[in-house]
């Protein structure tokens, strides 16, 4: 019922060749609630696609998911089971990482049952992760591979480090594990409908009220969901393949090295600049003043001071601003990163062809027509 579960179901349910899709949400109703979600997201479903829904209401974290289900259904799972994704994870960077915990159980609940299946290999597991797993390192360049551990700040990012670490060692006991390292989510890339609640909508929303964007020297690397979607499913079916990543290879000298293969970084590398980022808003209708980001976050405080939390809700992360952003943060002191993605292009199409050129193929534009139209009714 998340972001990019909806556009993953989505394009599993188009899939000719999936037969099932079981859905675990924490909703008392689940399959009520996983329409409504396609619904609201404007991904309509044909009834003979609704019925490869099978969804559970339970918790990755306990025993069993913590299902009562009946024997035959967990044989016909444990049978039939080839591909397991996780984007369940709260985008939450104000929690420690101790609130973490549960998410990462259920990690290696997951895994532990891709290897319970009676297939002649065990189920795919694509473990979304996150950039910020690497904002902390020191190299300005981040490989698909696995980073050290003190590479992550922030409960958040520490979190999904975690789970990578999980799922790089589980490769090794035998499970054909894999972490996406995905970047900045935007939209759809027809539709729009970036979640309104995320750091970036709100920071734009903010115009409306205090009349001013930042100034930012940096570059943006988006990656609109449906996109996303398509590149998730198109890595999978590489990593379906038996015996492509991660194996023990023989050097010329007969000693066998193990290469962990397990990450792929998701990342736009279409990027483009901030500035023309706020050049092609106020081409779109958005009028506001350019200005330092001290002076923003400053109205961004005397806006809270007003009570403006309902008009500008981006008072609300105050503190995340100024962590990402404030000339002390941590991003700011370990510099601007890159993220190699050609192991992932080779894999995905989507990542490597696809139209995700944000401003020039008229993403951008989308996002502001369906903002200004949501936000100003």
């Amino acid at each position: 019922t998340g972001s990019i579960g909806a556009d993953v179901l989505y394009e599993l349910l188009n899939d000719d060749s999936i037969s099932t899709v079981y859905c675990l949400t924490r909703r008392d109703s689940p399959l009520e609630a996983i329409f409504r979600t396609l619904t609201d997201k404007d991904l309509p479903i044909y009834p003979e696609q609704r019925t490869k829904i099978v969804a559970f209401n339970g918790r990755i974290d306990e025993p069993d998911f913590g299902l009562s289900l009946d024997e035959n259904t967990i044989t016909h799972m444990l049978d039939t089971v080839s591909l397991i994704i996780h984007t369940a994870w709260p985008v939450n960077f104000n929690l420690p990482l101790t609130e973490f915990e549960p998410h990462i159980q259920g990690l290696y609940n997951l895994i532990q049952f891709s290897l319970s299946v009676q297939r002649r290999e065990p189920a795919v597991v694509m473990f979304c992760s996150s950039v910020s797993t690497a904002l902390g390192s020191q190299s300005a360049e981040i490989l698909e591979e696995p980073v050290d551990l003190d590479s992550a700040f922030m409960g958040y990012g520490q979190s999904k480090l975690i789970g990578e670490q999980i799922v790089s060692n589980a490769r090794r006991s035998g499970a054909r594990a894999y972490s996406l390292r995905i970047g900045q989510v935007s939209g759809h890339s027809k539709k729009g409908l970036w979640n309104d609640t995320e750091a970036l909508p709100l920071m734009i929303r903010s115009a409306l009220t205090l009349g001013a964007l930042p100034e930012l020297s940096q570059t943006c690397s988006w990656l609109p969901v449906d996109k996303l979607a398509s590149t998730i499913l198109e890595v999978a079916r590489t990593c379906a393949t038996p015996s492509v990543f991660g194996e023990a290879r023989a050097s010329s000298s007969a000693v066998v090295e193990y290469v962990d293969d397990s990450v792929f970084n998701l990342c736009n590398s279409r990027e483009f600049t901030w500035s023309s980022l706020l050049h092609t808003l106020k081409n779109c209708g958005f009028r506001f003043d350019v200005v330092s980001f001290e002076e923003w976050l400053l109205r961004l405080r005397r806006s809270e001071t007003r009570g403006e939390e309902l008009v500008n809700p981006a008072v609300k992360l105050i503190h995340h601003y100024e962590t990402m952003h404030g000339m002390k943060s941590p991003l700011m002191q370990s510099g601007p990163k890159r993220f190699i993605t050609e192991k992932a292009e080779r894999s995905s199409v989507t990542l490597r062809n696809g139209r995700l050129r944000i401003i020039d193929d008229g993403i951008l534009r989308c996002y502001a027509q369906d903002w200004l139209a949501r936000w100003t009714a």
